[in-house]
């Protein structure tokens, strides 16, 4: 059976961490780990939505992060403006919910908008896998 964490899993899950980590369970296994969350924010104007942005605040160490794993936004001349609004939104969200850092994966044509809200580019590589073959 495969199901969704719970709070009462949080003991197993810090033992299970220990048996491949050794003992370092107690440094990054957060105790809130079955609290993760997912939301999708959209902005409407004039009874449309024009832009969506999904985001996870992941409590799975006792460092948790945030994710935006994406961002859309209607082409048009505010586009960079509802981007920069929906991104502030998002900032506000991940605060409230105790978030200290956020990864995003973005599209090229969108890394001059994530730094302009702060965001750093990072050494990492993103890989990926097509699984509907």
């Amino acid at each position: 059976m495969i199901r969704g964490i719970k709070e009462k899993d949080s003991e197993q899950l810090h033992l299970l961490f220990n048996e491949k980590h050794k003992n370092l369970a107690c440094k990054f296994i957060h105790p809130d780990v079955h609290e993760s969350k997912i939301e999708t924010l959209v902005y409407e104007e004039n009874n449309e939505i024009v832009g969506m942005i999904v985001l996870t605040a992941v409590k799975y160490s006792t460092n948790p992060y945030g994710t935006i794993e994406e961002l859309i936004i209607r082409k048009s001349e505010e586009e960079h403006k509802l981007g920069k609004t929906l991104l502030s939104t998002a900032m506000d969200w991940f605060g409230k919910n105790e978030i200290k850092r956020v990864f995003v994966f973005a599209e090229r044509e969108e890394s001059e908008l994530f730094e302009e809200m702060g965001f750093e580019k990072s050494d990492m590589i993103m890989y990926y896998k097509n699984l509907n073959k």
